[in-house]
């Protein structure tokens, strides 16, 4: 066996959404565990080899003597922007050239937000610790990680200075949100490698015409023909917040990712100027 499939990131831009509707396709199965498996992009998880990661990804008895053609799918935003893009997409085209990869983008800035929004949750309903645990499941290093504030998680604008504080530095920080928003890093890692098996989402343009969206993705990954009008108006995952944010802040992200802004209105004519 072999994954066919990959929605490779970004984080918080609608991968948990485009993998839930993509595999309620009958051609289509993820890992049988978890969505997000991150093998490609952490050394921890690819020392311990392709027939562990397979292992991941089961079928049925009935279709494994199914003549039906049946397609897997690893949808991990890590592989985007965690640890090394120019590794982990180099492993992925070694482990299958003609895997067919996607990649999500977002309004930077918004993504961001929520990006913040979800770590404050965690922060406040869960461990204190989870990130720095979840971090070392991993195989990170997380001794030198310069460790947030209760007073952070409360305020976004402090959250964003402090994280650009710390990056000046050089440093790391703890629940980085800056980094998966730098779209220009990677993007073109994956472009070049996969050419017409690459396919790029608007994230705002799958929550306004899922449907068609989805259309489009069946026949990039050259799949049969399903009726995706069902999830128009289905929203696997919306946070439940308002997108407040500091006229200072705007302008400072803007600044930051003035850069990635410009890349995705120069090759993909997506304004987010």
């Amino acid at each position: 066996m072999r994954v066919d499939f990959f929605i490779v990131g970004g984080q918080k831009c609608g991968t948990t959404a485009l993998h839930s509707f993509l595999t309620n396709h009958p051609q289509i199965r993820g890992g049988s565990k978890q969505k997000e498996l991150d093998f490609f992009a952490y050394d921890k998880l690819f020392s311990k080899g392709i027939g562990n990661y397979h292992s991941k990804f089961k079928k049925t008895l009935k279709e494994k003597i199914s003549f039906k053609e049946f397609f897997f799918i690893d949808s991990s935003p890590s592989y985007l922007l965690d640890e090394n893009p120019q590794i982990t997409s180099k492993r992925i085209f070694e482990y299958n050239a003609e895997s067919k990869v996607i990649i999500l983008v977002r309004n930077p800035i918004e993504r961001s937000f929520s990006a913040f929004q979800m770590y404050k949750k965690r922060y406040f309903e869960n461990d204190k610790d989870w990130w720095i645990k979840w971090i070392k499941t991993r195989g990170g290093d997380t001794k030198n990680v310069i460790r947030r504030t209760e007073v952070e998680y409360k305020n976004f604008d402090l959250f964003v200075r402090n994280e650009i504080n710390v990056l000046e530095k050089g440093l790391q920080i703890e629940c980085p949100i800056l980094k998966n928003g730098e779209f220009s890093k990677s993007i073109d890692l994956y472009r070049n490698k996969f050419k017409s098996n690459f396919l790029l989402i608007q994230n705002e343009e799958m929550h306004k015409n899922t449907s068609l969206t989805l259309d489009l993705v069946s026949d990039f990954l050259k799949i049969k023909s399903f009726d995706w009008t069902k999830f128009s108006n289905k929203k696997v995952f919306q946070g439940n917040y308002i997108l407040d944010i500091d006229s200072e802040t705007i302008d400072l992200l803007k600044k930051y990712y003035q850069d990635d802004i410009n890349f995705l209105f120069k090759n993909f004519n997506i304004d987010y100027r």
